[in-house]
């Protein structure tokens, strides 16, 4: 059951109950005293100042914050949405922040998320709803960019032209999907393993300039024979 922290009574109720539920809380609430409520903005100003929040240095979460605020007001999702990655990090926001901050802006953008509708929603509830429909649409988007991108491709014309010259269409067939699991396997391994070096606005500069090679070569190629 989802509780809502709306006054500093809500919050004390809620820390008794955790104390009561595991006392050796007791000790750590003796020494610090009850914290105050804290409230943020609704939205997604609100949700960006808690994600700027996460520092160890409390004095610094607030001046990221008082820099990231200052730089775009009205603070408005599309604002992040459209900024610069590099200018981000000049106000001091870390990549893994960046990220947090521009998916969420992309969501709301696409209507993918309601803030006002997810705030009254049970938190297990919501969590396992949102985690579903992530995998439900990376899913699609990946299936459906790689079976367009294959039309027509190298490797579409040889598992054909392998299935007309042997008439095995399901050694061929196999035989292919095995190929490209594999590869394709390689290639989310390498995903996971470059972003660990690599800036993501570097990948998707790098990426696109290999794309673009490729265009510019097949063009050629259809061209000139």
């Amino acid at each position: 059951m989802t509780v809502h922290l709306n006054t500093q009574a809500d919050l004390d109720r809620a820390i008794h109950a955790l104390v009561e539920q595991d006392p050796r809380l007791q000790p750590v609430l003796k020494l610090t005293g009850m914290p105050a409520l804290r409230r943020r903005e609704p939205g997604y100003a609100g949700l960006a100042a808690i994600v700027c929040g996460q520092q160890l240095s409390t004095a610094s979460a607030a001046a990221i914050w008082a820099r990231v605020s200052a730089a775009f007001d009205p603070f408005h999702h599309d604002a992040l949405r459209r900024a610069r990655t590099e200018r981000l990090g000049r106000l001091g926001l870390s990549s893994a922040k960046i990220k947090t901050l521009k998916n969420l802006a992309r969501e709301l953008a696409a209507e993918r998320l309601n803030l006002d509708v997810l705030a009254d929603e049970d938190a297990d509830a919501a969590r396992e709803s949102a985690a579903h429909a992530s995998f439900r649409r990376i899913f699609a988007t990946s299936f459906g960019i790689v079976f367009l991108a294959e039309w027509g491709d190298i490797t579409q014309i040889t598992i054909a032209n392998f299935t007309a010259r042997y008439a095995e269409p399901v050694a061929v067939g196999v035989g292919a999907a095995l190929g490209l699991a594999s590869v394709a396997a390689l290639a989310v391994n390498v995903g996971a393993q470059s972003l660990k070096h690599i800036p993501m606005a570097w990948v998707q500069r790098i990426t696109g300039t290999v794309l673009l090679g490729f265009g510019i070569y097949s063009a050629v190629q259809a061209i000139t024979g």
